[in-house]
């Protein structure tokens, strides 16, 4: 019996199996995107509706939440009184 050695290295195989391998995991994961997720995403596919009216509840909801900011605003709005008028000559 005669042996055959091979010139390359463990690892040179093994750095050669990994690139084979992901190539075949690219070509699997194309096919099942392809197949089953490109098709499922196009049936699901719904176009937004532009209105003219806003959401509903959006002006309650600002009204709500600036609120607390209109109060400060009138009860610290003149805030003039805080800074004397200087007169820079």
């Amino acid at each position: 019996m005669t042996e055959t050695q091979t010139s390359r290295t463990p690892l040179a195989r093994l750095v050669l199996f990994m690139i084979c391998l992901s190539i075949a995991g690219s070509f699997v994961a194309g096919l099942h995107y392809a197949a089953i997720d490109l098709p499922r995403q196009q049936q699901e596919l719904q176009v937004p509706t532009n209105g003219a009216e806003p959401q509903a509840g959006f002006q309650e909801d600002m009204n709500m939440f600036l609120s607390p900011f209109i109060e400060l605003w009138r009860v610290f709005g003149n805030v003039r009184f805080l800074f004397p008028p200087y007169d820079f000559k």
